[in-house]
């Protein structure tokens, strides 16, 4: 499914099976701090690299991603595990959207 508000998220909730109840509150908590009137969510969507361990996400203008990235986690050098957060810029996109946007 897609949500397209927070709400659409917290009365998606009670439908979803009990093992994702605490999947849903996270993307609840991450997407109320998001200060973007047209923002989706799809819970569904998940990305084609596996190293991601946690929420991914996809930045789109035009129907184009110029953003992705995710959390996954990386080694230290004693190998330790660290919580990581990384994205990419898809910077031709950007510069072409911005170009056309003149």
């Amino acid at each position: 499914f897609v949500a397209n508000s927070i709400e659409d998220l917290k009365n998606s909730k009670s439908k979803l099976p009990s093992f994702l109840q605490a999947e849903i509150e996270k993307l609840i908590e991450v997407a109320s701090k998001i200060q973007y009137t047209n923002l989706v969510v799809a819970p569904l969507y998940h990305s084609s690299l596996k190293y991601y361990e946690d929420i991914y996400f996809r930045f789109f203008e035009a129907n184009e991603i110029i953003i992705k990235g995710g959390r996954y986690l990386s080694k230290n050098q004693n190998t330790e595990n660290i919580n990581s957060l990384g994205f990419a810029i898809y910077t031709d996109t950007l510069i072409n959207f911005l170009e056309e946007s003149k």
